[in-house]
This record gives structure tokens, C-alpha cells and sequence, in this order.
């Protein structure tokens, strides 16, 4: 009970009519009739944008196990956002983070948020938080060293729960939170039926750990983020990185450039730590040679994954050899509704026949 009335105050799930707009989205199960989405942006190399495009079955073999190495052998990104935010807010914010940094980037909902069932809770974001990080692990076998655990606000709750019990290769937060009754009701303790305690699990957290606040934060204060980066084992203490001026919800829209810089230099320094980055052939992507040196948004390129109702047979042809890539227009249960009921009453076959149409209507538009 003293939690549900914690979880009132910690969890505002706004209030949106507007859909996904991602390619690539996943819906996972967490458990019965609780699914949630979940989105992944990764640079693209332009030199194999147009694979699909060749005559020569071998090059293109050739060609997508080199993109599927390059894909596991960057940093992927696990994203758990803030508390009044959810995915459809924040598709700039990712593609600009992609394009800034070179990494692929997952993120995830929470159960209780737009397009999912389910209350919102501690214990149903960490199942939420969990599920992402097998998705990626198990699902798209993205090897747990070239992962990295992002943070931002609340987020840091499921963020910390994850880097104290999986593997990964660094842990970044962002304006990260004591507990939640110490962060929004200030108190100076912890209580009972707080929630989200990480201070006492930030002692268990041994991989390298980036801390970002901002000095004039007034909804987490930044002594939170100074107590939560002693508690820390010395070997994971990467740094406590402190924007002046900066408050809660601008460290990335007012300070960019310091913001970047702090995280590239962190992918530096995880880069170092994990040679095999060192190998990959296209200078493109490597966190080295992209300091803040990056090209408009409107220059990017994402790849599109094919949608497939069951993940667990997902393939990397699924992204390069797919004949028909599918649009989020497809997926009408994705506009103003927030109910995934429909989810699986839409055949792939029609998917195809969709697309077919689409593309026969295309090509005699053109001649």
C-alpha cells in the first residue's frame, strides 16, 4: 500500500495522441498480456546502404556480415528515460544522440506508459528493464562487453538494478536519484516504502560509471549524484561531471556540447578498455574519431528492420535482405490508441501484400 502511494508521486506517464514514429520497433513480452515496445537506432554505413541493391548474391552475404560485425562490435545503448517522458518524446533526442556518439541505441517503455498494459511499478520496470537487456543480448546476440547502461533521472533506478546483476561494459547517469522518497519528497533518510533505493546498491555496481548533473538542478538535487559516486567502488569510479548552470532537463538541449564531449570521452575510454573496437576498418565508427565532428541530422541514415510477429526467429537478413521494409504506417494500432490488443491480428502476409501494393503504386506513379 505505502508503495502504490510512492509510485503516485515517482510515475507520470504523459499523456500523448501522437504515435511511434520509429522504424525499428520490437514489441516484447514481459509477462501475460504485458507487452511493451521497444526501438533501436544504429548508424548506418552509406558504402552498404544499397546492398539489397546487388546482383551478386555473395558480395551482399559478404557485405551483411560485415554490417552485422560492425553492428556487434560498436556500443549499444540500453536507455530507461525519465519519469514524465516516454518513447514518442523523445525520438530527437535519440537520433541526435546516435548521430553524435556512433552507437546504436535501444530504447525501451515501461509497463504502464503509452502502448502498454499494465500498472506502472518498481518491481514491472525492472522486469521491463530486463526483458531489453535480453532482447539485446540474447535476441540480437549483441556480446554484453559492448554494452552500455544509460540512466537518465528515475531511469537510473532500473539502470542501477541492471549494472548490480548483468553484465556490461559501462554504466552512464544522468541526473540519477538517492531513492525516490529522498528526491521528490526531500527527505534526508531513507523510509519505508521507498523505492528505487540506489544508494545501497551503487556499492554492487562494478563496471566503469560516468555520472552527469547539473549544478542547478532543483528537482534531484546534484548532491544526490556526489553521494551516489562515492558510494561507488574506486575501480568503477570513471567520474562525477558536474555542468554548471545546468538543470534538470536541459543538460543536453542548452549544454550540448559539453554534455557530448563528457560521454565521447567516456566511449574513449571504454574503447580502450575493450581492444577489438580497435579492429573494426571503417573509422566511421569509432567513438575516437567522432568528437562532436558529426553531420546534420538530415544527412543520417537508420535502418529500417523488417517487422516479424515473433522476434525469436529474428535474423540479421532480417534488416539487409528483407525484400519488402515496412513503414510505420502499417501499424495503425500505433496512432492515437494506447492498446496493443490488435497487436497480433495483423498477418505478415498481409504485411507483404501491403507492401506489394504499395510498391506497384509507386512504380506507376513514376513512369
Amino acid at each position: 500500500m505505502g508503495q502504490n502511494i510512492v509510485s503516485k508521486f515517482a510515475f507520470v506517464p504523459p499523456k500523448i495522441n501522437q504515435g511511434l514514429n520509429y522504424e525499428n520497433i520490437f514489441i516484447i513480452e514481459i509477462d501475460k498480456n504485458k507487452r511493451i515496445p521497444i526501438v533501436w537506432l544504429f548508424p548506418e554505413n552509406k558504402s552498404n546502404s544499397k546492398i539489397n541493391d546487388s546482383n551478386d548474391s555473395q558480395k551482399q552475404k559478404e557485405k551483411q556480415k560485415e554490417m552485422e560485425e560492425k553492428i556487434k562490435s560498436r556500443f549499444s545503448i540500453i536507455y530507461s528515460h525519465g519519469s514524465s517522458e516516454c518513447l514518442s518524446m523523445i525520438e530527437f533526442l535519440i537520433e541526435k544522440f546516435v548521430k553524435k556518439t556512433r552507437t546504436n541505441f535501444f530504447a525501451y517503455e515501461y509497463i504502464g506508459y503509452p502502448f502498454t498494459q499494465g500498472k506502472t511499478s518498481e518491481k514491472n520496470i525492472y522486469k521491463c528493464a530486463e526483458a531489453a537487456y535480453n532482447f539485446v543480448t540474447n535476441t540480437l546476440k549483441i556480446p554484453s562487453n559492448r554494452i552500455i547502461l544509460f540512466g537518465y533521472s528515475i531511469g537510473s533506478g532500473p539502470t542501477i538494478e541492471l549494472a548490480t546483476k548483468k553484465n556490461c561494459a559501462g554504466v552512464i547517469l544522468v541526473s540519477p536519484l538517492l531513492s525516490c522518497i529522498r528526491s521528490f519528497l526531500k527527505a534526508k533518510k531513507r523510509l519505508p516504502n521507498d523505492i528505487f533505493n540506489n544508494l545501497e546498491k551503487m556499492p554492487k555496481v562494478n563496471f566503469p560509471t560516468l555520472i552527469i548533473s547539473g549544478s542547478d538542478d532543483q528537482l534531484i538535487p546534484p548532491d544526490h549524484s556526489q553521494i551516489l559516486y562515492k558510494a561507488l567502488p574506486n575501480k568503477s569510479q570513471y567520474k562525477l561531471h558536474m555542468i554548471q548552470g545546468g538543470g534538470h532537463n536541459d543538460l543536453e538541449s542548452e549544454f550540448g556540447s559539453e554534455f557530448y564531449g563528457v560521454i565521447d570521452d567516456f566511449l574513449i575510454y571504454l574503447s580502450k578498455k575493450n581492444p577489438t573496437l580497435d579492429d573494426l576498418d571503417d573509422s566511421n565508427f569509432h567513438p575516437i574519431n567522432q568528437k562532436l565532428s558529426v553531420l546534420d541530422l538530415d544527412d543520417s541514415r537508420f535502418t529500417t528492420i523488417n517487422f516479424q510477429n515473433s522476434i525469436d526467429s529474428f535474423t540479421y537478413d532480417d534488416i539487409f535482405c528483407a525484400p519488402f521494409i515496412l513503414s510505420q504506417s502499417q501499424f495503425p494500432f500505433f496512432g492515437d490508441s494506447c492498446n496493443l490488443e490488435n497487436f497480433d491480428t495483423f498477418p505478415h502476409s498481409q504485411q507483404i501484400e501491403h507492401n506489394q501494393n504499395e510498391n506497384q503504386n509507386q512504380n506507376q506513379k513514376s513512369k
